[in-house]
C-alpha cells in the first residue's frame, strides 16, 4: 500500500485522477485499486468513440479489475454534456452504466440529472445529414390549443 499526497496526478492510457490525497492498495504485486481524496478530487477517462467521461467527487474509489469508479459525497459525473449529481455514484467504464443516489441522513436526498438528446444517425446517402435545420432560430413549437404558427421570439 502506497499514500501520496499533495497535488496528485497519476495517468494510465486514457485515464487520469487528480486529487489532494491517494491511496494504491495493492494484491500480488499489481495495482488493484485506488483511492482520492480532494476538494474535489477529478477523474477523466476517453470513451471508445473519443468521448471523454469526466467525474469529481470529495472520495473517488477505482477498482482496476472491475474498471469501476465510485464516487462519495458531492459526486459529479459528466459525459457528453449529460450529467449526474448524487452523493454516491458508481460508474462501470466496462459496461457503460451509471447508478446514483442521493444523499441525507435518511438517504431522502435528489439525485439530479440533466440528459441531453442522443443525436440521430444519418442515413446512408442522406444530404441533409450535414445541414442545419430548416427552421429559423427562436422559435416556439407550436401549441396543441393554438391555431396559429410559431413566430420569432422577439428580443
Amino acid at each position: 500500500r502506497g499514500v501520496y499526497e499533495g497535488n496528485v496526478v497519476i495517468e494510465q492510457g486514457s485515464l487520469r485522477i487528480r486529487a489532494d490525497r491517494v491511496t494504491v492498495f495493492e494484491q500480488r504485486r499489481s495495482v488493484d485499486r485506488l483511492q482520492a481524496f480532494g476538494r474535489p478530487a477529478h477523474f477523466e477517462q476517453a470513451g471508445n468513440g473519443g468521448a471523454a467521461v469526466r467525474a469529481s467527487a470529495d472520495e473517488i474509489e477505482y477498482r482496476v479489475v472491475d474498471e469501476q469508479v465510485i464516487l462519495l459525497r458531492n459526486a459529479t459525473v459528466d459525459h457528453e454534456g449529460s450529467e449526474i449529481h448524487g452523493e454516491r455514484i458508481v460508474y462501470s467504464s466496462r459496461s457503460r452504466t451509471v447508478s446514483a443516489e442521493g444523499g441525507g441522513e435518511t438517504g431522502s436526498g435528489r439525485v439530479q440529472m440533466i440528459l441531453q438528446p442522443r443525436q440521430a444517425e444519418p442515413a446512408a446517402g442522406d444530404a441533409s445529414a450535414n445541414t442545419l435545420p430548416s427552421s429559423p432560430p427562436n422559435t416556439l413549437p407550436d401549441s396543441p390549443d393554438s391555431d396559429t404558427d410559431a413566430h420569432p421570439a422577439s428580443p
